[in-house]
C-alpha cells in the first residue's frame, strides 16, 4: 500500500516540473515503469482529479490539475461509476449508474447503501473467487479488469455484458475507497459474436473447395484453413506462425510475399513449396490477394488459394 501511494506521489511530483505535460512514454521513462503499469496509475489519478488529460491528435497528454474532485469528473463519463468507501458503501454515484444501473433512482436515496443491495453482481466470481474479495483486494492498492455479465432491475431479464474495471480511490476524507467503473460492452460483444458465425460459415464454404486455402493476418498467424490444406500440415495449424509451420522457420521469410501484397495492393501469384511434418516439399502454384482490411482501410490478412503442381512441373 505505502509503495503504490509512493508511485502516485511521484507522478504528482513529476507532473509539477513539467508544466506543458508529459506524455504516457514520457511518464513511464521518469519512473523507469512500463507503459501498462504507468497507465493504470494515470487512470487513478485522473478520477482523483489530481491530474488532467488533454489530446493532441493521436498522443494523450498529461497536466497536474488544481484538484478537481471527483464528484465533477465521474458525471461526464457516459460509463456506469460508483465510488464505494472500504465497507462497500456508496459514496458517490453518476448520473449514467443511476439512469442504467439503479432504474433512476435518486442520487441522495443511493447514498450509504450497500453496493451489492443496488447492482446485482455479487455472485460473480473471477478466477474462482468472489467480486467481494477482488474489491478488498482493490482497496490493497491493486487495479482489476475482467468481463462480467450484468442482470439489472431495469433490463426486465434481459443481460448486459459488460467490463468492470476496479480502481483504488481516495475519499475526501482521506480514506481509502474504491472506485467501480461499469462499462457497457454489450454491442461489442454482439458484434464479435456475428463475427465469429462469419467466419464459421465461410470455413464451411472453404471445405467444399477441392484447392487448399490459408488466410494469414499481418502478425504471421493462420487465421483459418479448409480442411484440403490441413491435410497437407495438420489439423492444429490455427493461431501458429506461418514461417515455423509451413517453412519451417524461426522468422519470417525474406521477402515476404504476404508483405509485397501489403505493399502493392493486389493479387500475386507464383510458385511455392510447403515443407510438411514428415520434412518433405509439396509444391503448389500461389495465388494469394487482400482478404480483410481494417476500418481505416489498412490490409490486416490475405487468403492464398494452392493448386497442385507435378514435381516435374516443379523443378
Amino acid at each position: 500500500m505505502k509503495r503504490y501511494q509512493e508511485l502516485l506521489d511521484k507522478i504528482i511530483s513529476i507532473l509539477s516540473d513539467h508544466s506543458r505535460g508529459l506524455g504516457l512514454q514520457e511518464i513511464s521513462d521518469y519512473l523507469g515503469k512500463n507503459r501498462n503499469t504507468v497507465s493504470k496509475y494515470l487512470d487513478v489519478l485522473l478520477a482523483q482529479g489530481r491530474i488532467q488529460m488533454k489530446r493532441y491528435g493521436p498522443a494523450k497528454v498529461f497536466f497536474l490539475t488544481a484538484g478537481i474532485p471527483v464528484t465533477s469528473l465521474i458525471h461526464y463519463s457516459s460509463d456506469c461509476i460508483f465510488v464505494l468507501d472500504r465497507h462497500f458503501k456508496i459514496v458517490n454515484i453518476n448520473e449514467s449508474a443511476k439512469n442504467h444501473v439503479c432504474n433512476g433512482n435518486n442520487h441522495d436515496d443511493l447514498v450509504g447503501e450497500d453496493f451489492f443491495k443496488v447492482v446485482n453482481i455479487r455472485t460473480l466470481r473471477v478466477a474462482n473467487r468472489h467480486i467481494s474479495d477482488v474489491l478488498t483486494q482493490a482497496l490493497d492498492g491493486k487495479f482489476f479488469e475482467f468481463p462480467a455479465v450484468y442482470v439489472g432491475k431495469k433490463l426486465r431479464n434481459s443481460v448486459r455484458h459488460i467490463t468492470l474495471r476496479l480502481y483504488p480511490a481516495i475519499l475526501k476524507d482521506g480514506g481509502m475507497g474504491i472506485a467501480v467503473v461499469i462499462q457497457n460492452v454489450t454491442n461489442e460483444v454482439a458484434h464479435k459474436e456475428k463475427a465469429i458465425r462469419a467466419e464459421e460459415k465461410l470455413s464451411r464454404v472453404l471445405d467444399t473447395l477441392a484447392n487448399p486455402v490459408i488466410m494469414i493476418n499481418r502478425d504471421y498467424k493462420i487465421i483459418l484453413a479448409n480442411e484440403p490444406f490441413k491435410h497437407i500440415i495438420n489439423n492444429g495449424i490455427e493461431g501458429k506462425k506461418c514461417y515455423k509451420t509451413l517453412y519451417g522457420r524461426d522468422s519470417p521469410c525474406s521477402p515476404c510475399f504476404m508483405q509485397q501484397i501489403f505493399t502493392e495492393k493486389k493479387i500475386l501469384q507464383g510458385k511455392t513449396d510447403i515443407i510438411t511434418p514428415q520434412g518433405d516439399k509439396k509444391f503448389f502454384i500461389s495465388r494469394a490477394g487482400i482478404a480483410e482490411n481494417t476500418p481505416d482501410g489498412k490490409p490486416q490478412a490475405i487468403v492464398n488459394i494452392l493448386s497442385t503442381v507435378t514435381s516435374s512441373a516443379s523443378e
